[in-house]
């Protein structure tokens, strides 16, 4: 696996990325709305300011992930790994599975989340 895959520019709306090792991939601006990351891994990707608006997350591994400035309002979140993520100016909201445990953490990083 190449740590320096550049992806920035993918465009998958609704793509059928379950299971898929993307670690350390370059996702930042991508587009993938709807997109199904279910069991993925993504640790230490850069996800920043990508498109991951009503995604499934589930069960993703995103350990370490630059989600900078990314949208994931109406992702699936159920069982996703956000720990050492980079979350500042992230948008959240109707979230699906998001505890709240997972919501005070996502805060306190500087993940924009509606009360």
């Amino acid at each position: 696996r190449s740590p320096s895959r550049g992806l920035g520019d993918v465009y998958k709306r609704q793509a059928n990325l379950t299971d898929a090792d993307l670690s350390e991939a370059n996702l930042s601006y991508a587009k993938l709305s709807g997109a199904d990351l279910s069991g993925a891994y993504l640790g230490s990707a850069n996800l920043s300011y990508a498109h991951l608006n009503k995604a499934s997350l589930a069960l993703s591994n995103l350990i370490g992930a630059n989600l900078e400035g990314a949208n994931l309002e109406g992702a699936n979140l159920s069982n996703a790994n956000f720990s050492s993520a980079i979350v500042l100016g992230a948008q959240f909201g109707n979230n699906v599975g998001m505890t709240e445990e997972m919501q005070q953490s996502l805060r306190a990083r500087g993940a924009k989340i509606p009360e």
